[in-house]
This record gives structure tokens, C-alpha cells and sequence, in this order.
């Protein structure tokens, strides 16, 4: 398989969308790794900028623009039927995030599983879907050392706080976190708006630094890239969803949120350190880096049928 360069398509300079952060994240990770890669908004104007052998990554909500082009190969995040339609398994592959309900059966893996995949993931060949969290924006070599701090009185939330017409979001918990950590006498505070590369100085510094989801992805088991950031970052990776573990076994799940605040000051020195060092090898399946090499492998395991 060709590929002459990676076209990370939309939300560069829309900062105010978490999926602004999921874009930078692929963006950055092929930069450091030496791959020719650019950043594009969904603009009319940059329609004419892509050609034969381009790699696009895009998702819905920004690919108003997005042309189809003989030759270009996709991978699309919730794209509109419409557009899919128009494009085979060796020239696009639908990207969904990971959850429970995307935990494939003996059945399911004797049928259509790449073997090829890295991390928790998942390759549905009958309606050519691949099924992957986000992760981690740092090459597994550059993962922060184990850190903990004692009497930090500060939580850092950095992310966003929101929800839709469907309740999908986190606003409905943020409240109840914020209250259980007034009673361990710490404060919450929001950071909105930092530049991904001092996001790991808020999260080492937090008090606890744990990734809380909305009731919507703790019922469904979805693992925010928030999760594995942290622990990139040298803090453990606590989370309020006991879903999570069905995939991700080595996270530390609690849908009781003062028990996950008082797990997090109960750790020492020592087995906070243990604790991260044993979730970063797992992580390290989990990087951007390995996300873009699943949706590569998929295109290619189409394309050698």
C-alpha cells in the first residue's frame, strides 16, 4: 500500500471541540515520528489540496468539505452513509470507539479479527468498522515517570464539561465529583483551554487526577482518552465506570466516587509507582501511535484480500 502523506482533515484551528485534542493528537504523534503529514481544516479551499495517495483521517461533524478522490484512501469517524457508500473496504475503513458492546464473541473472532491489531481492538470485516479507544498523544518512549505528590489540595479537570440532547455527557457528574472532593478538603478546578503540551503539568499535579465519565459512557464501558493520558503522564488511571475493566482489566474502576478519592490518597509512594509502571505497559499499546497503525493495518489486510 502507497501512502505519499497522512491528511489529518478539520478542527485545526477550532480550538473550542474536544475532538480538536483527538486531531492534535494524531497530528503531533506523526510529526515525531518523521511521517509526511499535514492538518487541514474543512474548508472549500483546501478541497483541491488533496491527491492520489493521501491517507485522510476525518470525522463527521467536520468533513463538510471532504471530497472523494479516486486514489485517496479514508478512515472515518461516523461518516454519513452517503459518503461511505462511495468508497470500498481497500479505500476507506469506518472508525467507532471501543466499548463493551464492541467486545466481539469466539464466533466474531474466528470470522473477521486482524491479527495484525494492537491493543484493545477490533476489526468488524461484514460491515468494515474498526473498534479502538482514543489514546495516548505520547510515544510510549516518552511516558512520564510515576509521580505523586503529597497534600495537594488542587484537582485539575482538564477537558470538557458538556452534554446533548441524549445525555451523553459529563455535566450531570462533575457536580457530584466536585462534591466528594470538597469533603477530602480538596478544590475542583477546570482548565479550559491549555495547550495540549502543559496538559501533563495540570494532570501531575492534580490531586487525583482521575478520568470521571458521564452516566451515558459509564453504562456503556467508554474509555476517554483522558484515561490513558494520565497514566502516560505518571499518574494512575482511576476511572467511575466498572465497565471499563471488561476491556481494560488493569484500570482502576469504581462507579462509587468518594471510595475512588479515598483509593487514590490510600496509595503510598511505592505502590503508586507500582501501580503506573504496571498500567503503562498496557498503555503503550494504546498510543496514537499504535491507533494509526490499526487503521493502516486494516486497509492494508483489505487491500491483500
Amino acid at each position: 500500500m502507497q501512502i505519499r502523506r497522512i491528511v489529518v482533515w478539520g478542527l485545526r484551528t477550532v480550538f473550542n471541540h474536544s475532538h480538536h485534542f483527538i486531531h492534535g493528537g494524531f497530528y503531533l504523534t506523526l510529526k515525531k515520528l518523521g511521517a509526511p503529514v499535514v492538518w487541514m481544516d474543512d474548508d472549500p479551499a483546501n478541497v483541491k489540496e488533496l491527491m492520489p495517495g493521501d491517507f485522510v483521517i476525518a470525522v463527521n461533524i467536520f468533513m463538510k468539505y471532504l471530497p472523494v478522490i479516486r486514489g485517496v484512501k479514508y478512515c472515518l469517524h461516523n461518516a454519513n452513509e452517503d459518503f461511505v457508500d462511495l468508497l470500498g473496504p481497500d479505500d476507506c475503513v469506518r472508525l467507532q470507539v471501543f466499548n463493551k458492546g464492541s467486545i466481539p464473541t469466539q464466533e466474531q473472532k474466528m470470522e473477521g479479527v486482524n491479527p495484525l491489531l494492537n491493543g484493545v481492538a477490533y476489526y468488524d470485516s461484514g460491515i468494515n468498522t474498526l473498534y479502538q479507544s482514543w489514546g495516548a498523544p505520547l510515544l510510549a518512549k516518552e511516558f512520564y515517570k510515576p509521580m505523586r505528590l503529597e497534600y495537594k489540595k488542587s484537582e485539575y479537570f482538564v477537558g470538557t464539561i458538556w452534554d446533548n440532547e441524549l445525555g451523553q455527557g459529563n455535566s450531570q457528574i462533575i457536580p457530584v465529583y466536585k462534591s466528594a472532593l470538597q469533603t477530602f478538603g480538596v478544590r475542583f478546578l477546570h482548565v479550559q483551554g491549555a495547550p495540549e503540551l502543559i496538559n501533563p503539568l495540570y494532570v501531575r499535579h492534580a490531586a487525583v487526577g482521575a478520568s470521571i465519565v458521564g452516566n451515558w459512557q459509564c453504562e456503556i464501558g467508554y474509555a476517554p482518552c483522558r484515561l490513558f493520558k494520565a497514566i502516560s503522564f505518571g499518574r494512575p488511571g482511576l476511572i467511575n465506570a466498572d465497565a471499563i475493566s471488561l476491556a481494560y482489566p488493569w484500570a482502576i474502576c469504581n462507579e462509587n466516587i468518594p471510595e475512588l478519592i479515598d483509593y487514590s490518597f490510600g496509595l503510598n509512594p511505592n505502590q503508586t509507582e507500582e501501580l503506573v509502571r504496571y498500567q503503562q505497559l498496557f498503555v503503550a499499546q494504546e498510543t496514537y501511535e499504535q491507533k494509526i497503525g490499526n487503521m493502516l493495518q486494516v486497509l492494508l489486510f483489505n487491500q491483500s484480500k
